[in-house]
């Protein structure tokens, strides 16, 4: 699993879970050596969120551990990987609103050719309920 901050001084233990086990309650697992590896730096750029058919680009480049605060077109800022306020951003396209039931959220950004970047994005809502 992946995990922005570890201090890997601390780690005691390392738990493994095993899915649909057989009806006999017996499966056999084979281990590899299991290893914790360091975060890859890496940098996305013009982060954005479709929802509903409406698009919002954030003009920005974030690197591993940054991360992007959007309250309103004028208030959205950048974050940098210690919580220090790196600067602000000016939202381009429409703000996305969430419609009644499920709704589809997209997310595309610029990435490195050479790493698979990971990113994760959070939706919080407000105003009345629909």
């Amino acid at each position: 699993i992946y995990r922005e901050n570890v201090n890997y001084g601390q780690v005691e233990s390392v738990s493994l879970w095993v899915n649909d086990v057989g009806p006999e309650g017996k499966s056999t697992v084979l281990l590899s050596p299991i290893k914790a590896m360091p975060l890859v730096k890496a940098k996305i750029k013009n982060p954005a969120i479709t929802i509903g058919g409406k698009r919002i680009v954030f003009p920005v480049e974030l690197e591993s551990g940054s991360y992007l605060e959007f309250n309103s077109p004028t208030d959205c800022k950048v974050y940098g990987p210690g919580g220090q306020l790196v600067g602000e951003v000016t939202p381009q396209g429409e703000v996305p609103e969430l419609g009644q039931g499920a709704n589809k959220a997209t997310f595309t950004c610029d990435g490195p050719t050479d790493v698979n970047p990971r990113v994760r994005v959070t939706v919080i809502s407000e105003g009345e309920a629909i």
